[in-house]
């Protein structure tokens, strides 16, 4: 016969409790049930060194991925694929192409997309280890990707990439340094001659 476990009472505010009873209806379980798992849940989140909020972020981020066709490959069949291609310009055009792409899938599903942006940079671009967007006027803005440990092509396929999303979003490219695993990139709303 199992143990007979101690119940505690649990204070909580009464619109947090009327949408839970509405998702324990929904999802056929009772509050008790429902509450014990989601408090299961944070604890095993605690015990990865994370929390709720971040799983849900994450989750969501990489949904809009999966709607919008991306998907995640080995990093090792991504560049093995890219190499073995004699027109580097054309593999160049075609991340451009897919960047350009992307921003527009962005600008269609969200009223700021520069707002989640970072968000999405971060979890899409698992071969970098740092990105930054730093707005430094409503008119321009520099995007820097750190990447010590990749190939230099991945890096120019991503800032490519990048190019073709700021391009989507109006912003034209007028700075773009890349050198051995670091690319800073600017950009502004008005096309400056380089």
């Amino acid at each position: 016969m199992p143990e007979k476990i101690e119940k505690k009472l649990l204070v909580v505010r009464s619109d947090i409790l009327e949408k839970l009873s509405e998702v324990a209806r929904k999802e056929n379980k009772t509050l008790f049930a429902l509450t014990n798992e989601i408090l299961q849940d944070a604890l095993k989140a605690s015990e990865m060194k994370t929390t709720i909020r971040e799983i849900v972020d994450f989750y969501r981020l990489m949904k809009i991925q999966k709607e919008s066709g991306s998907m995640v490959i080995p990093m090792n069949l991504l560049l093995s694929s890219l190499k073995k291609s004699n027109d580097k310009m054309k593999i160049l055009k075609e991340w451009n192409d897919a960047g350009e792409w992307y921003g527009k899938y962005l600008i269609a599903k969200f009223d700021n997309p520069l707002e989640i942006l970072p968000s999405l940079l971060s979890t899409s671009f698992w071969h970098v280890s740092e990105v930054k967007i730093n707005r430094k006027t409503n008119d321009r803005i520099a995007i820097s990707i750190i990447a010590p440990n990749v190939d230099q092509l991945l890096i120019e396929v991503t800032v490519e990439y990048l190019i073709g999303i700021m391009r989507a979003l109006d912003f034209y490219n007028i700075k773009n340094d890349i050198l051995h695993g670091i690319a800073i990139l600017e950009f502004s709303k008005e096309l400056i001659e380089k």
